[in-house]
């Protein structure tokens, strides 16, 4: 996940992310984020696991989803 709330600036922050079960402890040196609905400033990359599917990421009904960040005009 790309997160750029400023939009454009020089750095921004970059978190590989995982299901969060509220259930188990946190491992040390990882941290929880709420992300809020809104319109731009969050690029998000969402695979689904590869070894669900017959085929891998080749098959018809491997699933990902990619959010792409918008301004409003």
């Amino acid at each position: 996940m790309h997160i750029d709330e400023q939009m454009g600036n020089e750095s921004f922050e970059y978190l590989i992310a995982d299901i969060y079960n509220p259930t188990n402890e946190i491992p040390e040196g990882l941290i929880t984020k709420t992300i809020p609905a809104f319109t731009a400033g969050y690029c998000v990359e969402m695979y689904d696991a590869p070894d669900k599917y017959p085929n891998g990421t080749q098959d018809e009904n491997y699933y990902c989803e990619i959010w792409i960040p918008v301004k409003k005009k």
